[in-house]
C-alpha cells in the first residue's frame, strides 16, 4: 500500500506532466500559426503577410538558435526564466499588434521580434524534453500533439476576437508552463563540450535518415501542390491519417520494445517516404489524391516526430546537448525546405518536368544514400554502439539491485564468494603488516582537495567512476539529470580530462 507521501509524489509528477503537454502543444501551434503569419486566424482584408514577413520572421528563428547553441557550447550564454518569460510576452505583443495593425509600418519589426522569441522556446523545450525519460517525452509529445491539433483545425472556425485570444493564450502558455514544470530551469544548464568520445556515441545514421526522409517528404510535397493543383481535389485524408497512425505508432513501438532502439527507429519514417515515393510514380488522375495523402503523412510525421525522437535519444545517450539540439534545430526548421518544393517545380526543364520522374531521380538518390550512410557508419560507430550496449546492461542490472535488494544482496555475497575461491592467496612467509587500501570517497577527497573540487562534485565524481549512470545518480542524490551531467562537465574541467576512463586511471593513481 502506498504512502501518503508517495501518493503526493505520484499526483505531483502527473501534475507536471499535464503542465508540459499544455505548454508543448501551445508552443506546437503557436509555432504553426507564426510560421503561416496566422493566415486563417486573424487574417486581415487581402493582406498576405506569409508572403511579406515570412523570411523575417523565419531568419530571426534561426539567427536566435544559433546564437543560443554557441553560447551554450561555450557555457557563455544560458536560457533562464527572464528570457523564457520575455519570449512569451513579446510573442504576445507582436500577435496583438499584427491582428490590430496588419502589415503597418512594424511589420518588420513585429515579424523579427516574434521570430526571435519563438526561437528561444524552440530551445527551450527542446532542452525541457532531453532532460525526460523517454515514456515523458512520448506523454508529453502525444498529449501535446492532440492539443495543438484542436488548437490548429478549430481556432479558424472562431469569429476573429476569439481567435486572437487563442492566439495569445498559446503564446502565453507555451512560455509560463516551463516556469511550473521546471522553475529552476535546470535543463537548460549548459553541460560542455562535445568530444570525440561522445560524438562516437551518436546514432549519426538514424539522425541523418530521419532529416534527410522528412526533408524529401516536404520538398515533394511542394512539389505536388504545383504540379497538381488545377485538376486535384487535395489530399486523401484517409491515406493521410491512416498513414500518421502507423508511422507514429510503428515509431513508439521500436523505442519501447527494442534495447537499441535509436539505430532502427528511422525505420518507419524511411518506409513512409518510400511509399510516398511508389505513390508519385501513379500518373492517374485519380491517385493524385492518394499521392498527396502519403506525402502529407510524410511532411507532418517528419516535423512532430523529431521531437518525440531527438530529446530521447539525447538523454539516452548522455553527451552535452546544447550544441547538437541547436544542429538539429536548424536542420529541422521549416524554413529551408518549406517552399523549395514549388521553387524546384518551377525551375525544372520540361524534360522532366512531372512528379513522377523528380520521385524517381530521388528514390535512386535515397538508395545510393542509405547505401553510403550504411557502410560508413557501420565502419565508425562499432565503439559508440559498444559504448551504448555497456550502458544499457549496466543500467538494467542497477534497476534490477534497486528493484529487488534481497536479489541483490544474495548476487553481492556470491559474487564475495565466488571471488575469495577463485583468487586464494599463497600464504607468505611473515607477511609485513599492510595499510588497507583507500577507499574511492577517501580517493577523490585527496583529489578534491588537489583540484579545488566542491563536496557535490566529489561525491559525483566518486559515483561516476563507479560506473554509476546519471539517471541513476540522479535517482540517488535527488537532483535532476542535467545537474549531474552539468557537475561531471566542472570535474572534467577541473581534473583537464575528457571522459570516465581518464577520471578512473586518476583515482586510482591516489592508490
Amino acid at each position: 500500500m502506498q504512502s501518503l507521501k508517495e501518493q503526493r509524489a505520484q499526483s505531483h509528477d502527473r501534475k507536471m506532466l499535464i503542465y508540459a503537454a499544455i505548454g508543448f502543444g501551445c508552443m506546437i501551434a503557436y509555432s504553426r500559426m507564426l510560421g503561416e503569419g496566422f493566415e486563417g486566424y486573424m487574417q486581415i482584408g487581402s493582406t498576405t503577410p506569409q508572403d511579406t514577413f515570412y523570411l523575417l520572421r523565419s531568419f530571426a528563428r534561426l539567427f536566435t538558435i544559433a546564437v543560443i547553441a554557441i553560447g551554450g557550447y561555450r557555457n557563455t550564454l544560458r536560457i533562464n526564466g527572464i528570457a523564457v518569460v520575455a519570449a512569451g510576452v513579446l510573442m504576445t505583443f507582436s500577435t496583438a499588434i499584427f491582428t490590430f495593425s496588419g502589415n503597418g509600418s512594424l511589420g518588420a519589426l513585429v515579424a523579427l521580434m516574434a521570430g526571435a522569441s519563438n526561437g528561444i522556446l524552440l530551445y527551450a523545450w527542446m532542452l525541457l524534453l532531453s532532460s525526460y525519460d523517454m515514456k515523458r517525452i512520448m506523454k508529453v509529445t502525444l498529449s501535446g500533439l492532440v492539443l495543438a491539433g484542436a488548437i490548429l483545425m478549430g481556432g479558424p472556425y472562431l469569429p476573429t476576437a476569439p481567435q486572437m485570444a487563442v492566439v495569445i493564450l498559446s503564446a502565453l502558455l507555451s512560455s509560463f508552463s516551463m516556469l511550473a514544470v521546471d522553475p529552476d530551469f535546470e535543463s537548460c544548464i549548459p553541460d560542455g563540450r562535445l568530444t570525440r568520445a561522445d560524438l562516437r556515441q551518436i546514432p549519426w545514421f538514424t539522425l541523418i535518415m530521419i532529416i534527410v526522409c522528412g526533408s524529401i517528404g516536404t520538398v515533394l510535397y511542394g512539389m505536388s501542390l504545383e504540379f497538381f493543383w488545377s485538376f486535384s481535389d487535395g489530399a486523401n485524408y484517409i491515406v493521410f491519417g491512416i498513414s500518421i497512425l502507423l508511422t507514429i505508432g510503428a515509431s513508439c513501438l521500436i523505442m519501447l520494445r527494442t534495447k537499441l532502439w535509436a539505430d532502427r527507429v528511422w525505420l518507419p519514417t524511411f518506409v513512409l517516404l518510400m511509399c510516398s515515393l511508389c505513390s508519385c510514380f501513379l500518373v492517374a488522375e485519380s491517385v493524385m489524391p492518394l499521392c498527396m495523402g502519403f506525402l502529407l503523412a510524410s511532411m507532418f510525421c517528419y516535423h512532430f516526430l523529431h521531437w518525440m525522437i531527438f530529446p530521447a535519444i539525447f538523454h539516452e545517450i548522455k553527451v552535452p546537448r546544447h550544441m547538437i539540439v541547436g544542429v538539429v534545430l536548424v536542420l529541422t526548421n521549416s524554413f529551408l525546405v518549406s517552399h523549395l518544393g514549388g521553387i524546384t517545380a518551377r525551375a525544372l526543364p520540361e524534360s522532366i518536368s512531372s512528379l513522377s520522374s523528380v520521385a524517381g531521380l530521388m528514390a535512386v538518390g535515397m538508395i545510393i544514400l542509405f547505401a553510403v550512410s550504411w557502410g560508413f557508419m557501420g565502419r565508425t560507430s562499432n565503439h559508440g554502439e559498444a559504448e551504448r550496449i555497456e550502458r544499457i546492461a549496466v543500467e538494467s542490472f542497477e534497476q534490477l539491485k534497486s528493484e529487488n535488494p534481497e536479489l541483490a544482496q544474495q548476487m553481492e555475497v556470491a559474487e564475495v564468494e565466488q571471488t575469495a575461491a577463485v583468487a586464494q592467496p599463497e600464504p607468505e612467509p611473515e607477511p609485513e603488516p599492510a595499510s588497507a587500501p583507500m577507499t574511492i570517497e577517501e580517493r577523490f577527497e585527496q583529489i578534491g582537495k588537489q583540484y579545488g573540487l566542491t563536496a557535490r562534485e566529489k561525491e559525483i565524481a566518486a559515483l561516476t567512476a563507479q560506473g554509476f549512470s546519471s539517471t541513476y545518480i540522479a535517482e540517488k542524490l535527488v537532483v535532476s539529470a542535467s545537474t549531474v551531467r552539468f557537475h561531471q562537465q566542472n570535474v572534467y574541467r577541473k581534473l583537464d580530462i575528457h571522459s570516465r576512463t581518464e577520471l578512473i586511471e586518476i583515482a586510482n593513481a591516489q592508490e
